[in-house]
């Protein structure tokens, strides 16, 4: 791929279209929701402006039939008022048209024009109804105009007798229009308040994700230099700063790890560096000039000392690393008790019989475990060597055990010369000493990985490790592991 392909492709990996975008998300919503309010509001009050138009109109129709009514009820001289009452209204916006319908259906009286503009059919049927009742409706005549109409029977004397129905129908185009002009001025009210929900969704949101852009770049600006900078978190909303605190929670923990691993990179370092320089001190002594067979072997002997060294360093690194990952597969199996501290104590006599130290077992016969064998010898067996290394002659080591509920208690207690209160936390980190000028954390070869290791298998075991100590008293060190594997499983 070319390197302006390569840009082009970071440049559209990175860019997001606005509407992809949380803010964009949250305006759309707010837009929309604000959109569907607004035009559930303009409909209801159109509806209700419609309404109400029909609602006047629809007065002046019934008080225009209480008119005919009375007239066509009445005697013949009150009769010869219909021809006057039907075409009193032909002029003007608001034209009223008013027809009289026999009972054998054809028109007796009506406004002059009315039936080329509305028929009898375009009417609401009045056939059936009882006097009086109304029915109301609207009805578009031949000349495009609109017209609210209303038809009721009413009781008649004279040749109309006994009922003729009244049709009226009233003019509504100025209505029309007054309702026009209210849609269109709800349409721009829509359109101006769609820009205006926009504005103030976009300020709003601005606003409520601001948090979230400090937080961003807080994040961004995060590198191994500025691990120990941490995110304010006043003026957060709670949700907020709930995040922040997690996020500066997340911060203390790299920051923890991170400093953990520049410590460990430096003892790997260290550790490697002395067998490293004296191979390369041995092997320039041995190339300075001719030496014999003798001095060359020796030579060898001594790389060959300091390769070893190297190799169980490198042993321990791997199984602690793998420890700590749960890779190590355990081969359970049933263990006395008993036995098992007895095998750790008779590696360690010759030992401890040089040491001048007395090296003893208390534990019952009867108490058994599932574990795996050797690992769980190689955990004591570090404890037992950290012991004796920091016990004086004629003092003791006693490796005690016991059952305890569904676990079993194994302990190894010294009266040496014990750990300050401010190593004991830090005895089962990787490379630590207490005391550098002895030979600590159960490694012969003061490597400082045997307490690691211990706690490595214990966890592997889905137990647990603990240490009491105090300066000139002594050391107690407990290991707490279940009896059964399946607990073991579970556990683990």
């Amino acid at each position: 791929m070319s390197s302006a392909n390569a840009d082009y492709a970071d440049a559209r990996a990175v860019f997001t279209p606005p509407w992809r975008s949380l803010a964009g998300q949250l305006v759309l919503w707010f837009v929309g929701a604000s959109f569907l309010l607004i035009m559930a509001v303009s409909t209801t009050l159109y509806f209700g402006v419609e309404a109400q138009t029909n609602w006047l109109d629809d007065q002046l129709l019934e008080k225009r039939f209480d008119t005919m009514r009375s007239i066509v009820s009445s005697n013949a001289e009150g009769q010869s008022w219909i021809g006057h009452e039907v075409s009193e209204d032909m002029e003007g916006p608001r034209r009223v048209f008013v027809r009289l319908v026999s009972a054998d259906g054809r028109a007796h009286d009506e406004t002059p024009n009315m039936s080329s503009l509305i028929g009898i059919d375009d009417f609401p049927s009045a056939h059936g109804l009882a006097p009086n009742i109304m029915r109301r409706g609207s009805a578009l005549a031949a000349d495009g105009r609109h017209y609210r109409v209303l038809s009721a029977r009413a009781a008649a004397a004279g040749p109309l007798a006994p009922f003729v129905t009244v049709q009226i129908a009233m003019d509504t185009t100025l209505d029309e229009v007054v309702r026009r002009r209210y849609r269109y001025s709800l349409l721009w009210i829509i359109v101006a308040s769609l820009g205006l929900c926009a504005v103030i969704g976009h300020f709003v949101v601005s606003r409520a994700i601001g948090p979230l852009t400090r937080i961003t770049a807080a994040t961004s600006s995060v590198t191994t230099m500025t691990l120990d900078q941490r995110l304010d978190l006043t003026g957060l909303p709670r949700e907020l700063h709930e995040l922040g605190a997690q996020f500066n929670t997340m911060l203390d923990r790299l920051q923890t790890a991170y400093a953990g691993l520049r410590h460990y990179a430096d003892d790997v370092a260290h550790e490697l560096r002395t067998p490293l320089n004296k191979m390369l001190l041995g092997a320039e002594v041995a190339l300075l000039g001719a030496n014999s067979t003798e001095a060359y072997r020796d030579a060898l002997e001594q790389n060959m000392d300091q390769c070893e060294k190297l190799a169980q360093l490198v042993q321990r690194l791997l199984f602690i690393a793998r420890a700590d990952n749960k890779q190590t597969a355990l081969v359970v199996e049933p263990i006395n008790l008993h036995d098992k501290l007895e095998s750790v104590r008779a590696y360690f006599e010759e030992s401890a019989v040089d040491l001048g130290i007395d090296l003893r077992v208390a534990a019952p016969h009867d108490v058994t475990f599932e574990a795996d064998r050797g690992l769980v010898q190689r955990a004591i067996a570090n404890l037992v060597a950290n012991a004796l290394s920091h016990s004086s002659r004629g003092g003791e080591v006693v490796l005690s055990g016991e059952a305890v509920e569904g676990d079993v208690r194994i302990v190894v207690t010294d009266k040496g010369c014990g750990i300050g209160p401010e190593h004991v936390a830090h005895v089962f980190n990787r490379f630590y000493r207490a005391d550098p000028d002895r030979t600590a954390g159960g490694d012969r070869d003061g490597m400082g990985l045997g307490l690691a290791i211990t706690k490595g298998i214990v966890a592997l075991h889905g137990g647990t490790i603990s240490l009491q100590s105090a300066p000139g008293k002594g050391t107690c060190v407990v290991i707490v592991l279940p009896r059964e594997s399946s607990t073991v499983s579970a556990r683990s």
